[in-house]
């Protein structure tokens, strides 16, 4: 049987389409592929598809993975400080 979650509140749906809109342009103004993305990040390309639609089926894990891929730079969870990894 199915999952049955609550559905969005429209504000809510909307926010997550803006997410993913511009996890969207962050990947095409580093000119990366969503495949070169998706495998970076360790997902199915079709998981990346549905974040950039801003699907509320993803988990927050994947989010914050395509995230880390697009930016590298993390503030520390204990304190303000920001650490950030040079590319491979």
């Amino acid at each position: 049987m199915a999952n049955k979650s609550s559905p969005l509140l429209p504000a809510t749906a909307e926010l997550l389409a803006a997410l993913g809109e511009r996890l969207r342009l962050a990947r095409e103004r580093r000119k990366l592929t969503a495949a070169q993305v998706a495998a970076r990040a360790g997902m199915a390309p079709l998981t990346l598809r549905n974040i950039e639609r801003g699907a509320d089926g993803v988990t927050i894990g994947a989010y914050l993975a395509v995230m880390q891929v697009l930016w590298r730079c993390w503030p520390q969870a204990t304190t303000s400080v920001v650490s950030c990894r040079t590319p491979p």
